[in-house]
């Protein structure tokens, strides 16, 4: 930002243990911070510029997150249906995806932050080589990224969902679910 601030690597770091707390960081952290909690997205992807791949979780260690094959799955049927409009797109990597680790640690990421904070799923969609694209040039990215955020935007609706109601009086209750054996403190 315009004071110096790498706003992309600046929400809670886990490797510190740091708990959900906006004070000390730049106000863009602080609005987003509050913003992603007031909504608590399910799904949602961190669109990028600067590379050609779609990064999964984590960036902050190279344990795998408890859902790396889901992430591994989304991820490539991201890529692959990019590859079927444009094979010469997206290739960087194990054929356009990575494991944020594997590709370059990274702390205190907006995508772990999702992840691990808000028990959301993210990727980051690293979409151009340019960090900054010409405005002609955003109706090719788009041609080729269409399909394939449709069908990213549809993993939304798989999976377990409700709602959980307190059975006295039926009016929604705070809960958390956990499978046994899956989730973990790094989920």
């Amino acid at each position: 930002n315009a004071t110096g601030y790498d706003l992309n690597r600046n929400f809670p770091d886990i490797s510190k243990g740091q708990a959900d707390d906006e004070s000390g960081r730049p106000l863009e952290n602080q609005h987003m911070m509050k913003f992603l909690r007031e909504h608590m997205f399910s799904l949602s992807a961190n669109l990028h510029s600067g590379a050609e791949v779609v990064n999964y979780a984590w960036d902050w260690t190279s344990v795998r997150h408890p859902d790396d094959s889901w992430f591994q799955h989304i991820s490539r049927e991201y890529a692959d249906e990019v590859h079927s409009v444009d094979p010469t797109y997206m290739r960087m990597e194990d054929d356009g995806i990575t494991n944020g680790w594997d590709w370059y640690e990274v702390q205190g990421s907006r995508q772990d932050y999702m992840n691990f904070y808000l028990s959301g799923r993210e990727v980051t969609l690293e979409l151009a080589f340019d960090f900054l694209l010409k405005s002609d040039s955003l109706d090719a990215y788009w041609q080729k990224n269409q399909r394939s955020f449709l069908y990213y935007i549809t993993q939304a609706t798989y999976g377990i969902r409700g709602r959980v109601k307190s059975s006295a009086d039926g009016v929604p209750v705070l809960a958390q679910v956990s499978i046994s054996d899956h989730d973990d403190s790094t989920s």
